[in-house]
């Protein structure tokens, strides 16, 4: 806006401030908001904090030929500083000691993108996932979780119909105690059963029912990828009056299956035509007898 504008219209120069300040606000809220809810990167050692202060995250994430296990410790609930075990301090998972992550991306005062934990991975996978850990008093608490792996059962080819619901077996039943997830051709996963009850798990929780409605209105290939996981959230049972969790989830091989869409493009094929239609005017050859008579007689006059 030229100087000359901006004298002529006061008013409309007021206003342009005006929303240039409430933009910025909202932008600096949004950045305050987001920066709160993060957990700290931050790492201070553990004979610094009191054993009380100490909160444990323990968690388990599996699929076939691959399990990786992290153990973070945090001062004062899930997102505070993270702690770098000192002294006596220690954590095994299964028995094995894990050793600390390796530095990451120069994020938070100790070079580590997450702060410091303690990781490893295994090509078996174990059912029970127990971590032991003792704090730099000498006192040790052992927590564990139990999560059995989960795939698609048979080897038959599955096809999401239109005109009907899906059943996709599972090799065991869901527990009531276990959170199960879908995603289909896309990193966004829904809680089954979803709020819709689109996708829902059969009565004895044995396989997975994925009805039209969950997915017809997705722009999907005729083949696609379907993701399963199976999840199991807990609290640890031993360890400081702070708490700390514990989880597990098991990802079941992708499965590819095929998408019939042939009776909703009918549909669209159907009303697309139907618009295109257009009404011919009549020849003499579509004209009846009566009223070609009729035209006759009066060109006669």
């Amino acid at each position: 806006m030229s100087f000359k504008e901006k004298f002529e219209n006061p008013e409309k120069t007021r206003k342009q401030k005006s929303m240039k300040i409430l933009l910025f606000s909202i932008i600096v809220f949004s950045l305050l908001s987001y920066g709160c809810n993060q957990a700290s990167v931050e790492t201070v050692s553990s004979n610094t904090v009191m054993s009380s202060q100490v909160y444990q995250i323990y968690t388990v994430e599996a699929e076939k030929g691959r399990t990786d296990i992290t153990a973070t410790f945090r001062v004062g609930g899930a997102t505070g500083t993270t702690l770098e075990l000192t002294e006596s301090g220690k954590i095994s998972y299964n028995d094995a000691m894990l050793p600390v992550a390796a530095p990451s991306n120069l994020i938070g005062t100790n070079y580590r993108m997450k702060g410091t934990d303690y990781r490893t991975f295994t090509k078996n996978y174990q059912p029970n996932h127990k971590f032991s850990f003792t704090d730099n008093e000498g006192k040790t608490f052992e927590n564990s979780v139990n999560l059995l792996p989960l795939e698609v059962s048979g080897n038959s080819v599955f096809t999401l119909q239109i005109s009907q619901p899906t059943m996709i077996p599972l090799s065991r039943p869901i527990g009531k105690d276990e959170i199960l997830t879908v995603a289909i051709d896309t990193i966004i996963e829904d809680q089954v059963p979803t709020s819709d009850n689109s996708v829902y798990l059969n009565e004895n929780r044995s396989a997975i029912i994925i009805t039209p409605k969950y997915w017809q209105t997705k722009p999907l290939k005729s083949k696609t990828e379907l993701k399963i996981k199976v999840k199991k959230n807990s609290i640890v049972s031993q360890g400081a009056p702070i708490g700390g969790s514990i989880s597990a989830v098991y990802s079941a091989t992708p499965l590819m299956i095929n998408i019939n869409n042939s009776q909703k493009a009918a549909n669209i094929t159907a009303k697309t035509e139907n618009a295109n239609v257009k009404i011919l005017p009549k020849s003499p050859t579509n004209v009846s007898n009566s009223e070609a008579l009729m035209n006759k007689n009066s060109s006669q006059k």
